[in-house]
This record gives C-alpha cells, structure tokens and sequence, in this order.
C-alpha cells in the first residue's frame, strides 16, 4: 500500500481522461448492448473482487432481466509489480458449466 500523502498527491497531480457523464453515457450503452445480447440467456454475472466492484454496482442496476450475481477474487501480483501463478481467493459459488458467464473486470 502506497502512504496516504502520496495517494493524495497521485489524485491531486491526475489528469481527467473521461468526465463522469462520459463514463455513465459508457456504462448506459454498454448495458443496451448487453441487455440485447443476454437478456434471454439467464447469464452468470461475475464481478472480478477489486478491479470489477465499482464497475458492477454501476452496470448491474441497468440491467432489467433476471440474471445470477456471484464475485471471483484472484491474484497474481502478490504485492509485485509484475504478475506470476494466479492464486485463486474465492472461486464463483455457482456452477459455470452450461451457463452464459459475462465476467466485469477492469481493463
């Protein structure tokens, strides 16, 4: 974990690729493509633990069909900063085979 100060500094000095209208105008198309893509499959949704939380609680509400929730947690890094053996910290609950799966992530 990086100090607080510098935390501070990183988010003071950051320059603004995309506003937050933007990102929601993103969020809302992304949801009319997937809503017209799965929304008669019955989908896995999987929110990657971390990297995908944020992007979930945004994306899900906009999603008007019935669909099963469940998170993943995995790791590589391992406080490094370059990856190696991925280390799974919780496995999806639900069973994935023969189901539709749509993981959020970011990247």
């Amino acid at each position: 974990m990086i100090p607080t100060e510098e935390a501070k500094r990183i988010l003071d000095t950051a320059e603004m690729i995309y506003s937050a209208d933007e990102m929601a105008d993103t969020v809302m198309r992304m949801a009319a493509d997937i809503t017209l893509a799965l929304s008669d499959r019955y989908p896995l949704v999987l929110s990657v633990m971390r990297g995908g939380v944020m992007f979930a609680g945004q994306l899900l509400p906009l999603l008007k069909f019935p669909l099963d929730f469940d998170y993943i947690h995995a790791s590589r890094y391992h406080d490094n900063t370059t990856g190696s053996q991925i280390e799974w910290k919780a496995m999806p609950s639900e069973n994935v085979q023969g189901r539709v799966v749509l993981v959020l992530g970011k990247h």
